[in-house]
């Protein structure tokens, strides 16, 4: 999802998991915004928030590196 867009059946055959286990996984990814989902067809395309993903970790580097002062 980090380079291009992909649907909830592709991406449960490459991760080996079970069409459910996705979908409950996608949900929580896009309640929280680090993905966006786009319906083409009657497919659904998932793709990583790349913002957001950043801003993230540039939060969580914040709190977890110790500053010299």
């Amino acid at each position: 999802m980090n380079k291009q867009p992909r649907y909830g059946f592709e991406l449960a055959k490459q991760l080996n998991l079970s069409s459910p286990t996705i979908s409950h996984h996608i949900s929580k990814l896009s309640d929280l915004g680090l993905i966006t989902a786009t319906r083409s067809e009657n497919k659904i395309f998932y793709e990583a928030n790349q913002k957001l993903i950043e801003e993230a970790l540039r939060n969580m580097s914040d709190i977890l590196t110790v500053k010299e002062r």
